[in-house]
């Protein structure tokens, strides 16, 4: 994400949902490009916290095999339940489009602590989306 900032080069506002809150939180610190913070339905961590922390005051309301882990390491959303818990709004062709060609994460990745946020440092707004079963409206 750092060099993808440098290689804009000038004023940026960065805007992560879900899980890329936690990545906006970390590349925005200390990073003279960035203007501000825009989380929408994101997870906001502070210094020392994970995913897998944040994920983990949720879990109780998500489905056990809501996501999958490959053989690699590789985290994926289960394409049988993305449609009800990542994609209730989206039209249902386009819904299997993305759940077909979707982007896998490292389980690494869920376990990396968050080093200190930048939203203490940049202007910051919050999208709260009430019915997002996965990031509820207290984070």
């Amino acid at each position: 994400m750092k060099r993808a900032i440098e290689r804009i080069g000038g004023p940026t506002i960065l805007v992560g949902h879900s899980y890329g809150g936690v990545v906006i939180t970390n590349a925005g610190y200390d990073n003279s490009n960035i203007t501000g913070l825009v989380y929408l339905a994101a997870y906001a961590s502070d210094q020392g916290e994970s995913l897998l922390d944040l994920t983990n005051d949720t879990a109780a309301n998500l489905p056990p095999n809501l996501f999958q882990t490959n053989r690699e390491g590789f985290v994926y959303l289960n394409p049988e339940l993305i449609h009800e818990w990542f994609l209730q709004d989206v039209d249902p062709t386009e819904a299997d489009t993305m759940a077909a060609i979707q982007k896998p994460t490292n389980q690494l990745t869920l376990v990396e602590k968050s080093g200190p946020p930048a939203r203490k440092q940049l202007p910051t707004w919050y999208q709260i989306s009430e019915n997002d079963p996965v990031v509820p409206p207290d984070y």
